[in-house]
Parts: structure tokens; sequence; C-alpha cells
């Protein structure tokens, strides 16, 4: 549930990120910003693992954690989570 809800949070700074520079950054480029200045220190609580964005285009994301079985803690990808149909 904690890692959801980190993963949560990475989602909508990404969505606030994209308001601002009309483009999707990467973990770092949301660190970089007041949008989420902790981004790079925020890690799974089971595993202790940072999360990573993934950027495709600037117009897509994809938000991962680095358990061995993603779909254990999920991921979000464009603002989907993909627990959301469980």
């Amino acid at each position: 549930v904690a890692c959801r809800s980190n993963l949560r949070s990475h989602g909508s700074a990404e969505a606030m990120y994209y308001g601002a520079e009309n483009v999707y950054g990467s973990v770092a480029n949301l660190d970089a910003t007041e949008v989420m200045g902790n981004a790079n220190e925020i890690q799974c609580p089971t595993t202790d693992a940072a999360y990573a964005a993934t950027v495709a285009n600037s117009t897509t994301y994809v938000i991962g954690c680095a358990v061995v079985d993603p779909l254990t803690h999920g991921s979000i990808e464009d603002g989907i989570v993909s627990w959301q149909d469980e």
C-alpha cells in the first residue's frame, strides 16, 4: 500500500510537471524542480529501490517499482494505475 501511494505521488508530480513544462520528465527532472524536490529520495518501502520514470517522446511516461514481480506493487502509465482493475 505504501509503495502504491509513492507511485501515485510520482504520477501526480508528472501531471504537475507536464502542466508547467508541456512535457513529461524523468525522476531527475522532477527532483530538480519545486514540483517534487525529493523525487530521487523516495524509495519502495519493501525493496529500498528507487522509482524510475521512463519517458517516451516527452508525451508518455511509465513509473515503476523495481520489484521482481511488477504486478505486486504496480506501475503508473500516463496516469493510469496498473492495479485499477483489481
